[in-house]
């Protein structure tokens, strides 16, 4: 009968695996997954995920611009073996270990995308980014003082973009002042920022209202020519 004929349990193989074996349908449908998707298919069984890892381990990495979100990113500034990644819109790629190896980094040319990538792949580092403006940020401070001040510095998006890798490793950050800057405008940015960010800093704030989640409560201290957004104690 047709049980007798069914391949048992430990050759049976998945047919998207099956598919993927095909080298042309393998590219084809690489190029039109998004980095999530390829993140959620390593999270299916062992022998997608050797497949996918395989592309996702690779020296070169191209991600579009509906990758541009803070998790991809941080994933991104994490894997081991890039070299080079290629951001669509972006004329060259980001050279990792180039960057990586670089004490100041100008930053003025990057799209936001670019910037939130370059960001995380920067955030452990020992680096000074040179913003749009021209204002030189290090970033370690960004990494390890409890208040900071970023007001008044014609903070774009794809600035803020670059420093959020940083902000986000900062464990004891309880005052962040970002007043009279034009960024946060995108909602890439604005859902970006409360992803980054270990505390809900800045979940009920004007501008990220877009972006909110169901993070615990904060306070918003408006004291005279500055806003300072504080961690609930």
């Amino acid at each position: 009968g047709p049980l007798a004929t069914w391949p048992p349990a430990s050759e049976r193989r998945p047919l998207l695996l099956r598919a993927l074996e095909n080298g042309d349908i393998k590219d084809e449908l690489f190029g039109a997954l998004s980095l999530r998707g390829k993140r959620a298919l390593c999270c299916t069984c062992h022998q997608l995920r050797a497949l996918v890892q395989g592309c996702l381990r690779a020296p070169d990495l191209a991600v579009r611009i509906e990758d541009a979100t803070f998790e991809n990113a941080a994933y991104v500034g994490r894997l081991p073996h890039l070299v080079r990644l290629h951001v669509q819109g972006e004329r060259e790629p980001l050279h990792v270990a180039d960057l990586r190896r670089m004490t100041r980094i100008n930053i003025a040319n990057l799209s936001l995308e670019a910037a939130l990538f370059a960001g995380a792949v920067l955030s452990g580092g020992e680096h000074t980014v040179r913003l749009s403006s021209g204002s030189l940020v290090a970033l370690w401070p960004l990494r390890t003082r409890e208040r900071l001040n970023l007001s008044s510095r014609d903070l774009k998006d794809p600035d803020l973009a670059v420093l959020l890798g940083a902000l986000s490793l900062n464990r004891c950050l309880k005052e962040l002042d970002l007043y009279d800057n034009p960024a946060p405008e995108s909602s890439v940015l604005k859902a970006a920022m409360i992803a980054a960010l270990p505390w809900a800093l800045l979940r009920h704030h004007p501008f990220l209202q877009l972006a909110a989640t169901g993070h615990p409560l904060h306070r918003i201290v408006v004291v005279p020519h500055r806003l300072v957004v504080e961690a609930q104690p």
